[in-house]
């Protein structure tokens, strides 16, 4: 930027936050006006193959021009022909005045003028070819115009080379304005898609951090004992313990599909209940990789319903061989619940409960009640039900 004056830093500045901001562009109109003392300017892609591909700012025309620009003069536009003509729109960076493609007396002549440019306040004109359109995914054609109203002098040869001096970071801007629409609409397209999806959706960072949660990810989010956050970071999932969770996330993000069978705590939203947890890793041309960068994991969660909780848990109790009563004690144990609060639940005596408990340690060797924990949400063939 060495030999600029501050209008063209003040230009570049400005394109600079129009890349990721579009209703920006026509503020980069504006200082450039300024700077050229152009009466009016405008940005625009002639041809573009689809509403998603196309760009219009404008500052200084009167209402509706492009538009009207667009519908009926742009196969009419002198300019823009002779410039087609001589492949001038087909060569990035080059800058023109209006005389050198079309000189005055001709310009007079034409309805082009009579009845659209001059009632618009066009006269005077220079060009920018920012981007000539054929670098597939990067721009398309696009054309950066100043003017000048009737009556006022053409723009200069200087000012066409001083124009043409901030091609290349209009032109820079411009490519991040189109990387940031097309995530955008990859973004919303991979919104919508995980929305469809009827369970819980969670898209993970390598970090565990959740980038997105469809609707129903986001109700469980709500749910006391479900999913644990703090930040913007997933560090507990169901019962599960976080150094558990936090292995599985690495393990996915590396290329490993996971599967954790995870009891889900009872909350006054919902009841306890048995959940299988996939942690799938997200490839490099997947739609949410696209959407999110960060992106490695996504998380699903399948919760089991009421006869697959009861066949998970008969499951436990037939190969440890526990009595009903036991069972029911196991499975209170997952939730949570003390000693005490079972007493207090069942309706038995606390010394019912502990004798329940010891026999709970005799028949399945565990030593803790943490160990009882694991052991039901471990299970035997725990997953089977849902593969």
């Amino acid at each position: 930027m060495a030999g600029w004056d501050e209008g063209l830093r003040e230009v570049v500045v400005t394109a600079s936050a129009a890349a990721s901001d579009s209703t920006r562009w026509r503020d980069v109109l504006v200082v450039l006006a300024r700077r050229f003392g152009a009466t009016a300017a405008a940005l625009h892609t002639p041809g573009a193959s689809s509403p998603e591909r196309s760009l219009f700012a404008e500052v200084g025309l009167s209402n509706d021009s492009l538009a009207t620009y667009a519908a009926h003069w742009a196969s009419h536009d002198p300019w823009f022909a002779s410039a087609d003509a001589r492949h001038i729109t087909e060569r990035t960076g080059l800058c023109f005045v209006g005389r050198e493609l079309c000189d005055w007396a001709e310009l007079d002549r034409l309805p082009f003028y009579n009845e659209f440019a001059e009632p618009a306040g066009v006269r005077g004109l220079t060009s920018l070819v920012l981007d000539d359109g054929v670098r597939p995914g990067a721009s398309p054609l696009a054309i950066l115009s100043l003017y000048r109203a009737p009556g006022l002098d053409e723009f200069s040869f200087a000012d066409r080379d001083t124009l043409r001096s901030v091609h290349a970071p209009l032109q820079l801007a411009l490519h991040a304005h189109w990387a940031f629409d097309r995530t955008r609409r990859d973004r919303l397209m991979a919104v919508d898609a995980l929305a469809a999806t009827p369970k819980p959706l969670y898209v993970l960072a390598a970090d565990a951090r959740v980038l997105h949660a469809n609707p129903q990810g986001a109700a469980l989010l709500s749910r006391h004992g479900w999913i644990e956050t703090r930040g913007d970071r997933a560090v507990r999932l169901g019962g599960s313990g976080p150094q558990a969770f936090f292995a599985a996330v690495r393990c996915a993000a590396a290329g490993e599909v996971q599967v954790l069978p995870v009891w889900m705590p009872a909350c006054a939203e919902a009841p306890a209940c048995i959940a299988v947890a996939r942690l799938v890793p997200l490839g490099e041309d997947n739609a949410c990789r696209l959407a999110w960068p960060h992106a490695r994991v996504l998380l699903m969660i399948d919760v089991a319903d009421a006869d697959r909780q009861q066949r998970h848990l008969s499951a436990i109790a037939e190969r440890y061989r526990l009595t009903p009563a036991e069972a029911r004690l196991l499975a209170l144990l997952a939730d949570g619940a003390s000693p005490a609060e079972i007493s207090a639940q069942l309706e038995v005596s606390l010394h019912t409960v502990r004798a329940h408990l010891r026999h709970l340690f005799d028949k399945t060797g565990a030593r803790r009640q943490s160990d009882l924990v694991r052991l039901f949400l471990a299970g035997t063939e725990v997953a089977r039900p849902w593969q």
